[in-house]
């Protein structure tokens, strides 16, 4: 479960780079 959570924070660090990069 611990990894799960973590991999959901990758998930959204990368969401927030890729819309960095949109605008």
């Amino acid at each position: 479960l611990k990894k799960h959570r973590y991999l959901k924070g990758f998930s959204n660090y990368l969401f927030y780079f890729i819309e960095k990069i949109k605008h």
